[in-house]
């Protein structure tokens, strides 16, 4: 066993990787690997996750020593390789072959022999890792270099009577009886980690497993506590705001105001990409207007306010109620409103054209402010006052 290669050991997979032993012949340089491996009175085992492999041109490779099961495979060369589904890519027979290997192994050896007498191949069998990428490998490519591992497992001897003596181990549904004796391995419950083959090495789980949880508890805590404070939050702001005296007035005024809606201030947010610096479509002393696209469809105009003083409340409130109530050409509707924010947002309806400030300051050939359009402009705006009884 000194003459291997040992990595990679660990207890949770019951089991770790060595060097191969490589049945080796033909090669300049002299190959001197060990070529076979004998376990027997160890607790070890070949693990049957390993595939037996041969690379070589028109060779025939044969496992010794695994009982009536005949274990092997033969390696083709030539110029044609269409016979070989995915030759290029995988180990499928041509100049390599693979075959799996029977579970409980102890012992392994291997003869490789050549199919055509008199040519001298180069040829190598070997046992390796499912996941060696052995279908890189040609036989002139084979060198010193290249390292071959396979994987070991072991077992606890017992009588079939005896079970491990650890209240934390389990025994693994993997069982092998050789004689009058069973192989077992062994593993920590659920819940537990640690080594399950020394007294006391199942442990920790618990309690990384509790940490974990009480982590995950603490974070959906604070989430949950997070969400409730901004929920309270917003139901202060939007009773500050008159939302319960804008309730009642909608409430006795009933199909009058069907057409206010009473928006939260997610709904605006997402309207409006969070208020993004692009969508502003104006501002002015009294606040900030936005561009903004209600869930069903509809382009608004949504303008937050700067300031409210508490004193101006029920004023507010009130000219909301009347303004929801106008239905003119010339006069901009309200659509609703946000209360649930520390200053109350309004939302109008938006005016794709532009306002009459910018037609007056800056005209263009489209739309040009003739002595007739502007007087038609100022009865009309004449006739919204007079709707509005100013």
């Amino acid at each position: 066993m000194n003459d291997f290669i040992y990595e990679d050991r660990s207890h949770k997979s019951n089991g770790f990787q060595i060097q191969s032993p490589r049945k080796t012949s033909g090669y300049s340089y002299g190959k001197k690997d060990v070529q076979s491996l004998n376990l027997t009175g160890s607790p070890f085992f070949i693990s049957d996750n390993n595939k037996f492999t041969a690379v070589g041109c028109n060779i025939k490779a044969m496992m010794v020593g695994t009982g009536p099961q005949i274990v092997g495979c033969e390696a083709r060369c030539g110029k044609e390789t269409r016979y070989y589904k995915d030759a290029d890519k995988s180990c499928v027979g041509y100049k390599c072959c693979q075959t799996k290997i029977p579970p409980g192994l102890q012992v392994y050896d291997s003869t490789v022999e050549k199919l055509e007498p008199g040519k001298n191949v180069c040829q190598e069998a070997y046992l390796s890792r499912e996941d060696f990428s052995t279908y890189t490998l040609t036989s002139p490519d084979l060198t010193e270099n290249v390292i071959v591992t396979m994987d070991l497992e072991w077992r606890l001897e017992v009588p079939p009577n005896i079970v491990p003596k650890s209240s934390h181990c389990e025994i693994s549904t993997s069982v092998i009886r050789t004689d009058d004796q069973y192989k077992y391995q062994c593993r920590c419950r659920s819940g537990y980690e640690g080594n399950p083959y020394l007294p006391g090495g199942c442990q920790g789980g618990i309690l990384s497993s509790g940490l974990f949880l009480i982590a995950v508890g603490t974070w959906w805590v604070c989430k949950v506590n997070k969400k409730q404070k901004a929920a309270k939050q917003k139901r202060k702001f939007f009773k500050r705001n008159g939302g319960l005296l804008l309730e009642q007035q909608m409430f006795s005024l009933h199909g009058n105001v069907n057409k206010t809606k009473l928006l939260s201030s997610n709904d605006l947010e997402k309207a409006t990409d969070r208020f993004n610096a692009s969508r502003i479509l104006g501002q002015g002393g009294q606040g900030t207007v936005y561009k903004g696209m209600l869930e069903d469809g509809m382009i608004v105009a949504v303008k937050k306010s700067k300031a409210l003083k508490e004193e101006n409340l029920e004023e507010f409130i009130n000219e909301i109620i009347l303004l929801s109530q106008i239905n003119h050409r010339n006069v901009v509707g309200i659509l609703g409103c946000c209360l649930e924010t520390e200053v109350p947002m309004l939302v109008y309806e938006f005016i794709p054209n532009r306002s009459l400030f910018d037609h007056i300051q800056n005209p263009s050939e489209d739309f040009p402010m003739t002595r007739k359009v502007r007087l038609c402009i100022a009865c009309e705006v004449a006739d919204a006052l007079s709707y509005l009884g100013l």
